[in-house]
């Protein structure tokens, strides 16, 4: 097995979602194979040589079509995935990230997508795009009841709207929420514009509290294509080293300069920074082609 890799690492996918258990990787991703009509899962030992474990989700809530963006966080013995299935966000269970996933009684949304579960110490957050009614078109937060199962509406926050030029690229778009703490700071990350603008990227910002006030960083953003040898990076993922010290982030682009799908995932390096007195997040460049040493030797 070689000790280097090139981007990308799998064709035919985007969104991706990747969870480390037990000293593997799992991968979870909007499956172009399958059509958008369920959900596989791969599995790693190093994040670059991907096994298919078959499909681990294929119906919910009566609904088979357009399986988008899953995301999936491990808790206390639990597998909870994240499920968006014809714009209707929900929670489905397992206990094996191989599944099988069972969705719960219900959807929690609808006219929402690109769900993210954040835990913060043992309590649950909620993160994803809405529109629904009464509901300005952006990046929500809620904090989840005791039971992990339920949102506390109450809490329900607008957190980021498309306003920056960087996010208004085809048209002003802010989606694919994935949190982060560091020192207690909350950097919100997510995408900005329209994914099938080749200036799709991705971006953050910074609170003190897990739903906001959140202030856009003023260098974003921080990973975009050049739009002549890699376009639309943007819906990622963010995972660490097993040893915890290493951050990566797994992205997703257009299939090449002028041609969006089938999207395609690809890796970089991602870490905290101190620059005049402010921590801020460094990441990698987007690149295909290009020879690196395997993601957890240094990427």
């Amino acid at each position: 097995m070689s000790n280097s890799f090139q981007n990308p690492i799998l064709d035919g996918y985007a969104d991706p979602d990747i969870l480390c258990s037990g000293g593997l990787y799992y991968l979870f991703a909007t499956s172009y194979p399958l059509g958008c009509r369920g959900y596989e899962v791969y599995s790693s030992p190093d994040l670059v040589h991907w096994e298919n474990r078959g499909v681990c989700l294929s119906r919910a809530w009566g609904m088979e079509q357009k399986f988008w963006a899953p995301d999936v966080k491990e808790k206390d013995g639990k597998i909870y995935m994240l499920v968006t299935v014809s714009e209707h966000l929900g929670l489905a269970l397992a206990d094996s990230p191989l599944g099988p996933f069972s969705p719960q009684n219900g959807f929690l949304l609808d006219k929402t997508i690109d769900g993210h579960i954040f835990f913060d110490g043992e309590e649950m957050y909620l993160y994803y795009v809405s529109w629904r009614k009464d509901h300005r078109y952006g990046l929500y937060g809620v904090k989840m009841l005791p039971d992990r199962r339920n949102p506390d509406f109450s809490t329900e926050t607008l957190l980021i709207t498309a306003e920056e030029p960087y996010e208004c690229g085809m048209s002003p778009v802010a989606e694919a929420p994935y949190m982060l703490k560091k020192d207690g700071k909350y950097f919100l990350t997510y995408s900005g514009s329209h994914y099938r603008d080749p200036g799709y990227c991705v971006c953050y910002a910074v609170s003190d509290s897990p739903l906001g006030p959140f202030v856009k960083y003023a260098g974003n953003p921080i990973l975009v294509g050049d739009g002549v040898t890699v376009s639309g990076t943007g819906h990622h993922c963010i995972t660490c080293s097993p040893d915890g010290k290493r951050m990566i982030l797994c992205y997703h682009t257009h299939y090449a300069p002028g041609t969006v799908d089938p999207r395609r995932l690809s890796l970089t390096e991602l870490r905290f920074e101190e620059k005049n007195g402010e921590t801020v997040l460094v990441c990698g460049k987007a690149d295909v082609g290009i020879s690196h040493p395997l993601p957890l030797s240094g990427l």
